[in-house]
């Protein structure tokens, strides 16, 4: 039987870390679960030689995002490729595999810590099992975080040894006062592994959703994967999603389903929301008090190298050092910093100014997009075995940061965001801090301006209590709709100092206990179709 032509348990729009997570759990219930997933199922080992950078097609080969994003900052628009994931897998076909807890302080911020700030709907100690669940799940590794009092006795795998560069730079950051532990990562421990960041993985030890979740009950006669199929809308009424219109390979598909959970990521999933309107929604679905799209938020990310403290002629340093000494100063949240599992070499540095220069008065000057090359190749002979850390600073949520449709852009959407005077600040102190604690260690700063991760991008369905200030429940349910679910990052109603990941895994196995019990519960009360 095709997908179009019966009712499914449950339609996931998005196989990223949210849906294929919240899939697997259901389909381990006995749901039958459908996957609709704009990108592709399988992924070539290597790019053709014919393959372009900007080509929808051969980025969607790659599991790349296949589109510019268009970003308005601060009045300065840019179109660019967003470090996305497109495809089975989500935006975990490219990530680093780092998958690290929030701290207690995250879902419960004081006015002091910051102001202005809601907590979550629902409490650490209630989401700490999801946690647990999670890590589980995607087979974390690593060591507690010695600073945080939660993190004391979890049941984390065994890292692998650090190598000779790791271990200098770990024994160098003691040595400074600085409390590092040993990376969360989501990997297998295979030798020789670099957790293929950036890239989709071919020898199956980074523990992405395609692999960890999706696949494991793809095809099992209940469950199945929808690739190349692109949601363009959701029809509803006032009560509930009747139907999800798609398009694939030219047709146009009607799906029908009990429950409809949305993952298409903080970017496209209000703009289904927003696009979807009707006579019930004038302003898309569940936006009855414009909050689809609105406080959207982005991690800072300052690139720091750090020499070890002798040569190392063979070692690169991998991704295994976070500290969070810097998570919070006298009231001011500043977030982690880690190892990226790169060397400070020729094409991180370029990629380092690239990034200033876009940012520059300079930027439509062509002649310094080539000279770039000339002091990235001189830096680099300088840098030799530096490893790169990136700090990931907490972004605040504000309602004029935010997602719009826009049909002349090449995704559909517009980011519409203004950098706040507190975010400048708490960049500017974070720097100050890792100097004057870093002061004696070489080290160096690759990133001058101020620069978003437009990787992380949160907050733009939020959760709340009060839907005039929030777009889904605290089951992550939209408001006013009882079959409609959302479970990616855009459900997050602050943004942490912490890569996402974990977090949005912890709350898509939340979500999918909540669907199984209300499921459940419609089928005793009525045997014949309900929603929950």
């Amino acid at each position: 039987m095709k997908p179009r032509d019966q009712e499914w348990d449950v339609a996931v729009i998005g196989a990223g870390m949210g849906g294929g997570t919240v899939g697997h759990a259901l389909a381990e219930q006995g749901y039958r679960v459908l996957f609709i997933e704009r990108g592709a199922s399988e992924f070539g080992r290597r790019p053709s030689p014919s393959s372009q950078p900007d080509d929808p097609d051969d980025r969607l080969r790659d599991g790349r995002w296949p589109t510019k994003i268009t970003s308005s900052v601060d009045g300065v628009t840019r179109r660019f490729f967003a470090p996305m994931g497109c495809g089975v897998g989500g935006s975990t076909l490219l990530y680093p595999a780092a998958l690290e807890r929030f701290r207690r302080s995250d879902f419960h911020p004081t006015e002091e810590d910051r102001p202005g700030v809601a907590s979550w709907p629902i409490s650490y100690d209630r989401f700490l099992p999801y946690y647990e669940r999670a890590e589980r799940l995607y087979r974390v590794r690593g060591t507690p975080d010695p600073l945080d009092a939660d993190d004391d006795g979890r049941a984390l795998l065994e890292p692998w040894p650090l190598n000779a560069i790791d271990s200098n730079l770990f024994e160098l950051l003691k040595g400074r006062g600085l409390h590092p532990y040993q990376s969360h990562l989501a990997a297998k421990g295979v030798e020789r592994c670099d957790l293929c960041p950036g890239r989709v993985c071919h020898r199956s030890c980074k523990n992405d959703s395609r692999s960890i979740c999706v696949e494991p009950v793809a095809n099992n006669g209940r469950c199945e994967v929808l690739d190349h199929c692109e949601v363009t809308r959701l029809e509803a009424d006032r009560k509930a999603v009747r139907s999800v219109l798609c398009t694939r390979k030219g047709r146009e598909l009607r799906i029908r389903a009990k429950v409809v959970i949305l993952s298409a990521g903080a970017y496209m999933s209000p703009k289904l929301l927003l696009a979807s309107r009707n006579e019930f929604w004038p302003r898309g679905v569940g936006n009855d008090r414009d909050q689809v799209g609105r406080h959207i938020m982005f991690h800072l990310m300052s690139l720091v190298a750090i020499w070890p403290s002798r040569k190392f002629k063979d070692a690169s340093p991998s991704k295994s050092i976070g500290l969070r000494d810097f998570y919070s100063h006298e009231g001011h949240r500043l977030g982690l910093l880690q190892s990226m599992g790169v060397a400070a070499g020729y094409g991180n540095i370029v990629y380092a100014m690239r990034n200033n220069l876009e940012l520059s008065r300079l930027r439509g000057n062509r002649l310094a997009w080539h000279l770039l090359r000339v002091p990235a190749f001189a830096a680099s002979r300088v840098l030799g075995r530096a490893a790169v850390f990136a700090a990931v600073i907490e972004d605040l949520p504000y309602p004029e940061n935010r997602v719009v449709l826009d049909p002349g852009e090449p995704s559909g959407i517009r980011v519409e965001y203004r950098v706040s005077d507190e975010l400048r600040r708490r960049d500017r102190l974070f720097r100050d801090l890792l100097k004057r604690r870093l002061k004696g260690v070489r080290s160096m700063f690759l990133n001058r301006e101020l620069a978003l991760n437009y990787g992380h991008p949160c907050g733009s369905c939020r959760s709340g209590t009060d839907p005039a200030t929030s777009v889904v429940d605290p089951s992550n349910r939209v408001h006013g709709l009882a079959n409609l679910y959302i479970v990616d990052g855009s459900f997050m109603p602050s943004s942490a100092g912490a890569n996402p990941g974990l977090t949005i895994a912890a709350n898509a196995i939340r979500v999918g206990d909540i669907i199984h019990r209300r499921l459940a519960a419609a089928e005793r009360v009525e045997p014949a179709f309900a929603v929950a």
